[in-house]
């Protein structure tokens, strides 16, 4: 997840990636992204006013996400 307070800078440069992918802006912001460890059995709520996404899972158990919009 990217923190709140170096999402605004890296929404205005969005842009620039639009050709390049999302590997591009992934290695772009790499070393300001923040891991999030979610214990089993926990939920975490993304908003999406705040860039976050996701990477291959290499665990060895499914990850699950539902999705929803209003």
């Amino acid at each position: 997840m990217l923190p709140a307070s170096v999402d605004s800078q890296w929404r205005e440069k969005m842009s620039q990636f639009a050709e390049e992918g999302t590997e591009s802006l992934y290695q772009a912001i790499e070393t300001e992204l923040e891991w999030l460890e979610v214990p089993y059995g926990n939920i975490v709520v993304l908003l999406p006013t705040i860039m976050h996404g996701n990477r291959i899972n290499q665990e060895a158990t499914t990850r699950w996400t539902f999705n929803y919009s209003f």
